[in-house]
């Protein structure tokens, strides 16, 4: 790891599990959260899934440092994706960018991001139906 390379003085566990920028990604993640459910359900709904996310959440990000970023950035993905399907079909820039962004970021984790690619063909062919 380079971190490990430019910082031999420190312990290579806490190098591996930086802690604050974990954590700062799975408060992303409790966000990005909140939000998908406001834009599904209304602002209670993002509100309960924000804060049903949070005890669960707290403990793993500072443990699980691949599962929690992982779980942030399709969630992200999710919300932004959702948010370029309601403009079909010339989704705004603003939306697709950050999907992207975030996809990117969900499949350089585990292979499960392939899921996003699938899900934003389903809502592709959803909206051909509307046709």
């Amino acid at each position: 790891m380079v971190f490990q390379q430019l910082l031999p003085f420190f312990d290579p566990y806490s190098i591996r599990h930086i802690y604050v920028l974990c954590a700062l990604i799975g408060i992303a993640g409790i966000g990005a959260t909140g939000a998908t459910a406001r834009l599904v359900a209304g602002l209670r709904a993002g509100a309960i899934a924000a804060l049903a996310v949070c005890g669960r959440w707290y403990g793993s990000m500072f443990n699980y440092t691949k599962d929690i970023p992982f779980a942030a950035a399709m969630t992200g993905a999710t919300y932004f994706l959702l948010r370029a399907s309601r403009n079909l079909p010339y989704p705004l820039r603003r939306h697709v960018v950050p999907f992207g962004i975030l996809l990117g970021c969900a499949l350089g984790m585990p292979v499960l991001g392939l899921l996003l690619v699938g899900y934003a063909g389903l809502i592709m062919l959803m909206y051909m139906g509307r046709l």
